[in-house]
């Protein structure tokens, strides 16, 4: 039984408190055809939400079997909207993408149902809302009052004890609408269903009663008078926290309804999520490309020389005086010192490549009394190179230097330079100079236990050709560098 006891409810418009339902008190038979007429505005839908549990009275009392409506914990709403209520509205509300069967299908699999025994029900429900035969047509097969009827099947399988339907046939034609209000009065024999409609003549025709509703109070029903409302409101208070009649089922969605749902919903717009997919795709590659372009042009530098197989180039970190590294960003990179940690950040990010750290230095080794020019020897060192275990060294001669030992591995050029310099007699080769020592300007003299292969020699062309000459791009002696 359900018992509405001095039900208010105010919205608020602006500044005005409009008072929607006043005083409202109303006993629903526990079986029975209840239409709801009013005007438009006058509160018949918003009676419907409050009898659905979807909005709440501001005062008076809402009891369904023995207990407050209000008391109900959110979890008991849930499970109230899927066991004991069923909810019908004008626009259907069934899902495009499932057939007739699976919309229908859909509420048991909401309350758990098992597959065989949610098939039988489902199958006597097609026959008893008249839908038989058109059990796998799609939904923008079917007509109004076909989908109507699905609507009001839905509903019904769960087998509630309460449906209410919002303007049923609202959008159907009289005829339709005709045998949709038979339908609801055959079905109101062991259920109560509460109808909200403006069509007073099928009212009047099918319902077992009428509740109107309009913009003052509507005390006047029978049922209930002005002076027993406080009589019946301690008569509930006794019983709502009594014995419990009201059994209510669990609401949880198995997964494979939601994975079904969603690979349907995804197969009927394939075309769509397909070309969602290409534009994500072409999205990210745009970002990942700004990203790159923005990003580190340290690192990118280091690579697209390796990649361009260029053996030797320098790496620098230009700190400007601010005049102009707003307008060129690679212009901070032209010239001067590396932070100090930057030659680990480099290797650590560019394991697959070669990098070595030096030092500018300039040390005279072929004296300042020896006057001699010569365009591939300057008689200076110019780098000193950190040696790194990690990298690779391609050695002519002799061995690695030990961790923590005054040990150095020169380069053939420098060998070479070195004996045209007259540093080392003309008679030494890339063997008999190990284990020499060699003052590079430091504390400590350096004990040379390894020679560096450059091919270095391959640049004497150039020194034929003489200061300002042109590299031609065609010229064969030069492809094997």
């Amino acid at each position: 039984m359900i018992k509405l006891i001095n039900v208010n409810k105010y919205y608020q418009s602006g500044s005005e408190k409009i008072h929607v339902i006043r005083n409202l008190n109303y006993t629903f038979p526990n079986t029975g055809l209840i239409f709801i007429l009013g005007p438009s505005g006058s509160g018949k839908s918003t009676l419907l939400n409050l009898l659905g549990g979807l909005d709440q009275a501001d005062s008076g009392q809402i009891i369904i079997e023995d207990r407050d409506l209000a008391t109900f914990s959110k979890r008991e709403l849930n499970y109230y909207l899927n066991s004991y209520l069923g909810f019908v509205f004008q626009e259907y509300n069934i899902l495009k993408d499932l057939n007739l069967k699976a919309n229908i299908k859909l509420s048991l699999e909401l309350q758990g149902k098992k597959s065989k025994d949610a098939k039988k029900l489902v199958e006597n429900i097609i026959n008893e809302v008249e839908l038989t035969g058109l059990e796998k047509r799609k939904v923008n097969q079917l007509s109004g009052g076909q989908k109507q009827r699905i609507a009001i099947a839905r509903a019904l399988v769960k087998n509630p004890s309460l449906i209410i339907a919002d303007e049923p046939t609202g959008n159907l034609d009289s005829e339709t609408s005709t045998k949709i209000f038979e339908l609801f009065k055959k079905l109101s024999k062991d259920r109560l269903i509460i109808i909200v409609t403006h069509d007073e003549e099928s009212a009047t025709l099918y319902g077992d009663d009428i509740l109107r509703i309009d913009t003052a109070s509507t005390d006047d029903d029978e049922n209930f008078s002005t002076s027993t409302v406080d009589d019946l409101n301690a008569s509930v208070t006794n019983q709502v926290f009594q014995a419990n009649q009201l059994e209510l089922k669990k609401a949880k969605t198995p997964y494979n309804t939601i994975f079904k749902l969603a690979f349907k919903n995804m197969w009927q717009k394939r075309l769509r999520y397909i070309l969602m997919f290409v534009i994500s795709i072409i999205s990210l590659v745009f970002l990942s490309f700004t990203i790159e372009l923005n990003g580190d042009k340290l690192y990118q530098n280091v690579y697209t020389t390796v990649n361009n197989n260029v053996n030797y180039v320098d790496v620098y970190q230009y700190h400007p005086n601010n005049y102009d590294i707003k307008n060129d960003f690679y212009a901070k990179y032209n010239k001067g010192s590396l932070m100090d940690n930057a030659y680990n950040i480099i290797k650590n990010i560019s394991r697959d490549i070669h990098i070595h750290k030096y030092q500018d230095v300039s040390l005279n080794y072929a004296g300042y009394n020896i006057e001699k020019e010569n365009f591939l020897f300057s008689g200076k060192i110019n780098t000193l190179i950190y040696f790194d275990k990690t990298n690779v060294y391609n050695l002519i001669s002799g061995t690695l230097p030990k961790n923590n030992e005054p040990e150095i591995l020169i380069t053939d050029y420098l060998v070479d330079a070195l004996k045209y310099f007259g540093v080392f007699d003309t008679n030494t080769n890339v063997y008999n100079i190990l284990n020499k020592q060699l003052n590079v300007g430091l504390d400590t003299n350096f004990k040379i236990v390894g020679v560096v292969k450059t091919n270095y020699q391959k640049w004497a062309y150039l020194v034929r050709q003489g200061i300002g000459y042109e590299i031609d791009p065609y010229d064969k002696s030069l492809q094997s560098f």
